[in-house]
Protein backbone atom coordinates (compact mmCIF):
# COMPACT_ATOMS: atom_id res chain seq x y z
CA UNK A 1 0.00 0.00 0.00
CA UNK A 2 1.34 3.32 -0.62
CA UNK A 3 1.37 6.01 2.10
CA UNK A 4 1.06 9.94 1.98
CA UNK A 5 3.64 11.78 3.25
CA UNK A 6 2.78 15.33 5.35
CA UNK A 7 5.76 17.49 4.86
CA UNK A 8 5.99 20.48 7.34
CA UNK A 9 7.40 22.88 5.54
CA UNK A 10 7.76 25.41 8.89
CA UNK A 11 11.26 25.96 10.20
CA UNK A 12 12.98 23.14 11.36
CA UNK A 13 14.22 25.63 14.33
CA UNK A 14 10.74 26.24 15.47
CA UNK A 15 9.88 22.68 15.70
CA UNK A 16 8.82 21.62 19.73
CA UNK A 17 11.36 19.04 21.12
CA UNK A 18 8.18 17.66 23.02
CA UNK A 19 4.07 16.92 22.69
CA UNK A 20 1.61 19.89 24.02
CA UNK A 21 0.29 18.81 27.20
CA UNK A 22 -2.88 18.94 25.54
CA UNK A 23 -2.50 15.67 23.32
CA UNK A 24 -0.55 13.65 26.12
CA UNK A 25 -3.95 11.85 25.95
CA UNK A 26 -4.05 11.41 22.41
CA UNK A 27 -0.56 10.41 22.27
CA UNK A 28 -1.26 7.44 24.90
CA UNK A 29 -4.33 6.46 22.64
CA UNK A 30 -1.64 5.75 20.10
CA UNK A 31 0.91 3.83 22.68
CA UNK A 32 -1.85 1.15 23.35
CA UNK A 33 -2.40 1.38 19.81
CA UNK A 34 1.08 0.15 18.97
CA UNK A 35 0.59 -2.17 22.05
CA UNK A 36 -2.36 -3.73 20.75
CA UNK A 37 -0.70 -4.08 17.48
CA UNK A 38 2.03 -6.47 18.77
CA UNK A 39 -0.67 -8.06 20.63
CA UNK A 40 -2.55 -8.76 16.97
CA UNK A 41 0.51 -10.00 15.71
CA UNK A 42 1.13 -12.77 18.20
CA UNK A 43 -2.60 -13.92 17.75
CA UNK A 44 -2.16 -14.02 14.40
CA UNK A 45 1.27 -16.29 14.46
CA UNK A 46 -1.16 -18.33 16.82
CA UNK A 47 -3.69 -18.77 14.56
CA UNK A 48 -1.48 -19.64 11.49
CA UNK A 49 0.40 -22.34 13.78
CA UNK A 50 -2.80 -24.07 14.21
CA UNK A 51 -3.82 -23.76 11.03
CA UNK A 52 -1.52 -25.02 9.70
CA UNK A 53 -1.11 -27.80 12.08
CA UNK A 54 -5.06 -28.67 11.69
CA UNK A 55 -3.79 -29.74 7.94
CA UNK A 56 -1.48 -32.44 8.88
CA UNK A 57 -3.47 -35.85 8.89
CA UNK A 58 -1.80 -39.56 9.86
CA UNK A 59 0.68 -41.32 8.60
CA UNK A 60 0.59 -43.69 6.00
CA UNK A 61 2.65 -46.85 6.76
CA UNK A 62 2.23 -48.40 3.56
CA UNK A 63 2.97 -45.35 1.59
CA UNK A 64 5.61 -44.03 3.99
CA UNK A 65 4.08 -40.84 3.89
CA UNK A 66 1.72 -38.34 5.09
CA UNK A 67 -1.36 -36.31 4.22
CA UNK A 68 -1.63 -32.68 3.83
CA UNK A 69 -5.27 -32.02 3.60
CA UNK A 70 -6.71 -28.17 2.62
CA UNK A 71 -8.59 -26.57 4.90
CA UNK A 72 -12.17 -25.40 3.55
CA UNK A 73 -12.57 -21.85 2.79
CA UNK A 74 -14.98 -21.09 5.32
CA UNK A 75 -12.13 -21.84 8.13
CA UNK A 76 -10.16 -19.19 6.71
CA UNK A 77 -11.93 -16.74 8.45
CA UNK A 78 -10.28 -14.91 11.25
CA UNK A 79 -12.50 -15.68 14.95
CA UNK A 80 -11.94 -14.40 18.16
CA UNK A 81 -9.64 -12.17 19.96
CA UNK A 82 -8.19 -10.71 16.54
CA UNK A 83 -11.01 -9.11 14.94
CA UNK A 84 -11.25 -7.34 18.65
CA UNK A 85 -7.36 -6.42 18.57
CA UNK A 86 -8.21 -4.62 15.37
CA UNK A 87 -10.93 -2.86 16.39
CA UNK A 88 -9.37 -1.54 19.41
CA UNK A 89 -6.62 -0.18 17.40
CA UNK A 90 -8.89 1.50 15.29
CA UNK A 91 -11.10 2.77 17.76
CA UNK A 92 -7.81 3.89 19.81
CA UNK A 93 -6.99 6.20 16.52
CA UNK A 94 -10.39 7.28 16.05
CA UNK A 95 -9.86 8.71 19.76
CA UNK A 96 -6.71 10.03 19.44
CA UNK A 97 -7.94 12.22 16.16
CA UNK A 98 -11.13 13.10 18.26
CA UNK A 99 -9.21 14.48 21.28
CA UNK A 100 -6.69 16.62 18.74
CA UNK A 101 -10.28 18.52 17.69
CA UNK A 102 -11.85 18.62 21.23
CA UNK A 103 -8.77 20.33 22.60
CA UNK A 104 -8.49 22.79 19.72
CA UNK A 105 -12.00 23.81 20.20
CA UNK A 106 -11.12 24.55 24.01
CA UNK A 107 -8.09 26.21 23.37
CA UNK A 108 -10.15 28.18 21.39
CA UNK A 109 -13.20 28.11 22.86
CA UNK A 110 -12.72 27.21 26.44
CA UNK A 111 -16.62 26.88 27.73
CA UNK A 112 -17.15 24.51 24.45
CA UNK A 113 -19.48 21.75 24.60
CA UNK A 114 -17.17 18.71 24.57
CA UNK A 115 -19.73 16.55 22.96
CA UNK A 116 -20.23 18.53 19.75
CA UNK A 117 -16.45 18.55 18.05
CA UNK A 118 -15.04 15.86 16.27
CA UNK A 119 -12.62 15.02 13.41
CA UNK A 120 -14.25 14.42 10.29
CA UNK A 121 -13.75 11.89 7.89
CA UNK A 122 -15.50 11.97 4.33
CA UNK A 123 -15.81 10.66 1.64
CA UNK A 124 -16.12 13.70 -0.30
CA UNK A 125 -16.19 17.31 -0.45
CA UNK A 126 -20.18 18.02 0.26
CA UNK A 127 -20.09 15.63 2.92
CA UNK A 128 -16.92 17.50 4.70
CA UNK A 129 -18.85 20.52 4.25
CA UNK A 130 -21.74 19.68 5.70
CA UNK A 131 -20.37 17.74 8.81
CA UNK A 132 -17.60 20.66 9.24
CA UNK A 133 -20.23 23.12 9.85
CA UNK A 134 -21.29 21.14 13.46
CA UNK A 135 -17.78 19.08 14.43
CA UNK A 136 -15.49 21.64 13.54
CA UNK A 137 -17.11 24.90 13.85
CA UNK A 138 -14.86 25.90 16.99
CA UNK A 139 -11.88 25.66 14.55
CA UNK A 140 -10.16 28.51 12.97
CA UNK A 141 -10.10 28.90 9.36
CA UNK A 142 -5.93 27.51 9.19
CA UNK A 143 -7.30 24.37 11.78
CA UNK A 144 -9.87 23.30 9.69
CA UNK A 145 -7.92 23.90 6.39
CA UNK A 146 -5.92 21.31 7.76
CA UNK A 147 -7.83 18.54 8.78
CA UNK A 148 -10.18 19.12 5.07
CA UNK A 149 -6.46 18.28 3.15
CA UNK A 150 -6.41 15.29 4.70
CA UNK A 151 -9.56 13.93 3.43
CA UNK A 152 -9.83 10.55 1.78
CA UNK A 153 -11.30 12.42 -1.25
CA UNK A 154 -7.91 13.62 -1.49
CA UNK A 155 -6.47 10.59 -1.71
CA UNK A 156 -5.86 9.49 1.91
CA UNK A 157 -6.29 6.06 1.48
CA UNK A 158 -5.41 5.40 5.55
CA UNK A 159 -8.06 7.78 6.73
CA UNK A 160 -10.69 6.19 4.39
CA UNK A 161 -9.96 2.72 6.08
CA UNK A 162 -10.36 4.26 9.31
CA UNK A 163 -13.33 5.54 8.48
CA UNK A 164 -15.02 2.31 7.40
CA UNK A 165 -13.61 -0.14 9.74
CA UNK A 166 -14.88 3.07 12.48
CA UNK A 167 -18.76 2.79 11.05
CA UNK A 168 -18.48 -1.48 10.98
CA UNK A 169 -18.29 -0.91 14.29
CA UNK A 170 -21.27 1.76 14.88
CA UNK A 171 -23.33 -1.32 13.39
CA UNK A 172 -22.47 -3.53 16.38
CA UNK A 173 -20.60 -5.92 14.80
CA UNK A 174 -16.50 -6.68 14.26
CA UNK A 175 -14.25 -6.14 11.26
CA UNK A 176 -13.90 -8.96 8.58
CA UNK A 177 -10.35 -10.46 8.59
CA UNK A 178 -9.50 -13.73 6.53
CA UNK A 179 -6.61 -15.52 6.38
CA UNK A 180 -4.85 -15.44 2.51
CA UNK A 181 -1.58 -16.81 3.15
CA UNK A 182 0.36 -19.21 1.31
CA UNK A 183 2.96 -21.11 3.51
CA UNK A 184 5.89 -22.85 1.90
CA UNK A 185 6.70 -26.80 3.91
CA UNK A 186 9.50 -28.76 4.20
CA UNK A 187 10.14 -32.33 5.45
CA UNK A 188 13.57 -32.73 7.35
CA UNK A 189 14.49 -34.91 10.07
CA UNK A 190 15.25 -33.97 13.35
CA UNK A 191 18.36 -32.48 13.33
CA UNK A 192 17.81 -29.89 10.78
CA UNK A 193 16.34 -27.75 12.81
CA UNK A 194 18.85 -24.71 12.24
CA UNK A 195 18.44 -24.75 8.66
CA UNK A 196 14.93 -23.59 8.65
CA UNK A 197 15.04 -20.32 11.04
CA UNK A 198 11.74 -18.28 11.26
CA UNK A 199 10.20 -21.63 10.34
CA UNK A 200 7.28 -22.99 12.23
CA UNK A 201 7.94 -26.32 13.59
CA UNK A 202 5.62 -29.61 14.00
CA UNK A 203 7.08 -32.17 15.35
CA UNK A 204 6.28 -35.52 14.29
CA UNK A 205 6.90 -39.30 14.84
CA UNK A 206 8.60 -40.00 11.86
CA UNK A 207 10.20 -36.11 10.96
CA UNK A 208 9.42 -32.85 11.25
CA UNK A 209 7.62 -30.68 9.42
CA UNK A 210 8.86 -26.89 9.14
CA UNK A 211 6.32 -24.27 7.31
CA UNK A 212 6.88 -20.49 7.22
CA UNK A 213 4.45 -18.13 5.77
CA UNK A 214 4.69 -16.63 1.85
CA UNK A 215 4.71 -13.03 1.03
CA UNK A 216 4.74 -11.42 4.67
CA UNK A 217 1.35 -13.46 5.78
CA UNK A 218 -1.28 -11.94 4.03
CA UNK A 219 -3.93 -11.63 6.67
CA UNK A 220 -6.84 -9.76 4.29
CA UNK A 221 -8.60 -6.97 5.87
CA UNK A 222 -12.22 -6.20 5.01
CA UNK A 223 -11.07 -8.45 1.62
CA UNK A 224 -8.15 -6.45 0.27
CA UNK A 225 -6.20 -4.89 2.55
CA UNK A 226 -3.25 -6.32 3.97
CA UNK A 227 -3.88 -6.60 7.94
CA UNK A 228 -1.14 -5.92 9.71
CA UNK A 229 0.65 -3.29 6.99
CA UNK A 230 -2.12 -1.60 6.67
CA UNK A 231 -3.36 -0.83 10.63
CA UNK A 232 0.73 -0.40 11.32
CA UNK A 233 0.43 2.55 8.64
CA UNK A 234 -2.49 3.94 10.02
CA UNK A 235 -0.80 3.91 13.44
CA UNK A 236 2.14 6.26 11.75
CA UNK A 237 -0.02 8.08 9.69
CA UNK A 238 -2.02 9.04 12.79
CA UNK A 239 0.78 9.96 15.38
CA UNK A 240 2.09 11.76 11.88
CA UNK A 241 -1.18 14.03 12.31
CA UNK A 242 -1.00 14.63 15.85
CA UNK A 243 2.77 15.92 15.57
CA UNK A 244 1.70 18.52 12.85
CA UNK A 245 -1.42 19.22 14.98
CA UNK A 246 1.27 20.91 17.55
CA UNK A 247 1.70 23.51 16.06
CA UNK A 248 -1.77 24.87 16.57
CA UNK A 249 -1.21 24.36 20.24
CA UNK A 250 1.91 26.75 20.23
CA UNK A 251 0.48 29.50 18.90
CA UNK A 252 1.33 29.17 15.57
CA UNK A 253 0.12 27.92 12.06
CA UNK A 254 1.29 25.10 10.34
CA UNK A 255 2.51 25.34 6.67
CA UNK A 256 2.65 21.73 5.15
CA UNK A 257 2.18 19.75 1.55
CA UNK A 258 1.01 16.38 1.26
CA UNK A 259 2.02 14.17 -1.75
CA UNK A 260 2.55 10.62 -3.01
CA UNK A 261 5.42 8.76 -2.31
Amino acid sequence: MKGRTVHDNHDAQGESSHHPEELSDAWDRIEVAQENLCSLSQEMDKFLYNFIRSMIKGYDNVRKNRTIQLRHPKDCYVVGRPRVLVAQIVENLRSALDYMVVNLSKLNQPDVNEKIPQFVIAENIANFESRAKNRLRFLTREQKSFIKKLQPYHGNLYLEILGAVVNVGKHRRLVKIQNNTSFALYYADKSSESKYPGHFKYQLQETDIYAKPIEDQMILLMDKYNCMKTLDGMIDHTAEILRLSSCYFEGRNQYFSIVWE
